[in-house]
């Protein structure tokens, strides 16, 4: 999610490359960030071979936010421990 938020639409490969995990594991994510309507996947051909990019949504924007939110909370509770 903080790959696509911070560098826009992204290509399967280049995911992949960036998280340094294996096919099935990121397959496994993507489809589950899309079926909660987290993300946009693309589907097309490229140089005649097929492509797949994704894009963080508004929803996936806001879904991590709230996320950065609460862990910047729980680090701040930690520091006053």
């Amino acid at each position: 999610m903080t790959a696509l938020r911070t560098s826009g639409q992204l290509d399967f490969s280049s995911l992949k490359k960036g998280l340094q995990i294996k096919d099935g594991q990121l397959g496994a994510h993507l489809k589950k960030l899309e079926d909660v309507g987290y993300i946009f996947v693309q589907k097309d051909f490229f140089d005649r071979k097929p492509r797949t990019r994704y894009e963080i949504s508004k929803a996936g924007s806001t879904a991590l936010e709230e996320y950065v939110r609460t862990m910047e909370n729980v680090l701040q509770k930690l520091k006053n421990t």
